[in-house]
């Protein structure tokens, strides 16, 4: 689009910082700094003006301090941490003084180096996400007695690059990890650099009982180191981005799980969508409806129920035929008392007139 300079962005929730051509050959800035707070970007603008003192154009400079870098030029080492509360500020674009540094720094503390594995890395990476977690929590209910106690010890990382997925469980959230652009490897013994306040930090317990194998000069003077060095060297090393949010699936792959046929004596369920990549649930399925009795020779196949409505066989009218034509059991005997009844009754009446005809 022409006519706008700067494109302040905040739905993809990543972190931009780059200079695209317009339809009419100009140039605009698109920035965006993360989500939840997790990153700050400063944006200064020099403005210019023409010879009517009137609005000719502007300068836009935009830099993002990653202290861990320094670290990593200190010492040389694979990956580098700064924890969350030891940094103070952020350094605007331009000339650095030593105040500055001071401001981002100011605790006196050294970089230590230590060795940890590949498996102890990712144990660090997955315990820094959860304080992560924690924090958004706290930041979304807006209650500021609920901030976790461990939210000043949220990693920064330097070396490493971290793909993660916050809606997967604590332990689970990496998707991927690469040290120096190569693969993580659990079993591979990785020099880390870090201050040496953090080094001991009671949340990661491989970090704090790992042995020091050097002690280097105060990050403040670390610092300074970092910025004497060429515009293009800090350019290229403040573009590194190491903790990147996992892009959402796209759930190009399913499968049906749980599907059940319905029968005469249970519903049937036609079953659970997921995803065979990520494992989310795509979406849920619906009851089947109990299916009709299924009859062979009267009876169902399945619950073995008779068939209320269904013609007797040759054999049942058979049965029925000989038992109307011999009647036993109780219409026998019904008969038999029935005809005992009268005669005992004709008798009386007879035995009762003799008497009377004797009286008279």
């Amino acid at each position: 689009m022409d006519g706008v300079d700067i494109w302040l962005c905040g739905h993809e929730h990543i972190n931009l910082d780059e200079t695209v051509t317009t339809p009419d050959g100009g140039t605009a800035y698109v920035i965006e700094s993360g989500y939840y707070l997790q990153n700050v970007s400063l944006i200064e603008l020099e403005c210019f003006t023409d010879e009517n003192n009137e609005f000719s154009g502007f300068e836009l400079t935009h830099t993002v301090l990653n202290e861990e870098d320094a670290y990593l030029l200190e010492t040389g080492s694979d990956v580098a941490f700064e924890n969350a509360g030891g940094i103070r500020a952020s350094i605007k674009a331009g000339d650095v003084t030593y105040g500055d540094i001071i401001g981002v720094s100011p605790y006196g503390n050294y970089i230590v180096t230590k060795k940890l594995t590949g498996a102890q890395l990712l144990d660090v990476f997955e315990t820094s996400l959860d304080i992560q977690v924690q924090c958004i929590e706290a930041y979304e209910r807006g209650d500021d007695s609920a901030w976790p106690s461990s939210s000043g010890s949220y990693l920064q990382f330097g070396g490493v690059t971290v793909e993660y997925d916050l809606s997967q469980p604590a332990g689970s959230r990496v998707v991927s990890a690469k040290v120096q652009g190569e693969p993580l490897d659990l079993e591979k013994l990785y020099t880390v650099a870090t201050n040496n306040y953090a080094s001991a930090s009671n949340y990661y317990d491989s970090l704090a009982t790992a042995e020091e194998t050097g002690q280097f000069r105060a990050c403040d003077e670390a610092l300074v180191s970092f910025f004497e060095q060429d515009e293009e060297a800090i350019a290229k090393t403040l573009s590194n981005q190491a903790m990147i949010p996992a892009e959402k699936c796209q759930h190009t792959d399913t499968e049906i799980r749980d599907q059940k046929d319905a029968s005469c004596t249970e519903e049937g369920y036609t079953g659970d969508v997921y995803c065979k990549n990520c494992g989310e649930l795509i979406e849920s399925g619906e009851p089947i409806l109990k299916t009709s009795h299924t009859y062979k020779d009267g009876i169902c196949t399945v619950c073995k129920a008779k068939n209320p409505s269904a013609n007797p066989s040759e054999k049942e009218k058979t049965d029925t035929q000989a038992s109307a034509a011999s009647p036993k059991t109780g219409d026998e005997n019904h008969a038999g008392v029935f005809g005992a009844m009268l005669l005992l009754s004709a008798m009386t009446i007879v035995a009762f007139r003799k008497k009377k005809s004797m009286v008279s």
